[in-house]
């Protein structure tokens, strides 16, 4: 699974704090399982490699990692992100599904470009998720990076956590299942 975190400026660092919570509380829920890898990719003018599926990292520092990935607060470049994470996957393929999600507060700086990123992904077989939070989101950029049935979206940064167990579901029902009343949220 690769997480695509919106880093830019429309954001604002508090918020980004608080994404980068949910984040972390998203790969907890799959990295204690042996088969799963963990990608962290951040992205506003450009794009920033984190993690990386082969990282070997251990589910703590996976955590420390992602609770220190610096705020960029630049432009929306949606696509950039894409297409890194697309390039992950398909570097790190395995015979398991690949995933990305990307979490955004609004419509990206190009949209053509960000709808071709997203469909060159589907393409190739993997499958997409997108979190829209606040008011500026731009929900067919949401519905064209992931389709229906696979967009989240919420009013505020401050609820993103009450989308962790539906996405998590949405992501792997095994482990899902598995959890269920051991998180802490």
């Amino acid at each position: 699974m690769v997480v695509i975190l919106d880093s830019s400026g429309s954001i604002g660092s508090p918020n980004y704090e608080l994404s980068k919570t949910f984040v972390a509380k998203l790969s907890n829920a799959f990295t204690p399982y042996a088969n799963t890898r963990f990608s962290l990719i951040d992205f506003s003018t450009t794009a920033a490699m984190r993690i990386n599926l082969k990282s070997g990292l251990t589910p703590r520092e996976i955590e420390a990692e992602i609770m220190k990935t610096p705020y960029q607060g630049g432009t929306t470049e949606t696509a950039e992100g894409i297409d890194m994470a697309t390039k992950e996957l398909l570097a790190n393929a395995r015979n398991v599904p690949q995933t990305f999600v990307v979490l955004t507060d609004g419509g990206s700086n190009n949209r053509n470009k960000t709808v071709m990123a997203a469909r060159n992904a589907i393409r190739r077989g993997i499958r997409t998720f997108a979190v829209g939070i606040g008011s500026g989101v731009d929900n067919t950029e949401l519905l064209q990076i992931a389709g229906i049935g696979n967009v989240f979206t919420l009013p505020t940064f401050d609820q993103l956590i009450s989308v962790l167990v539906p996405i998590s579901k949405a992501l792997c029902p095994t482990p899902f299942k598995n959890l269920l009343g051991k998180w802490d949220i």
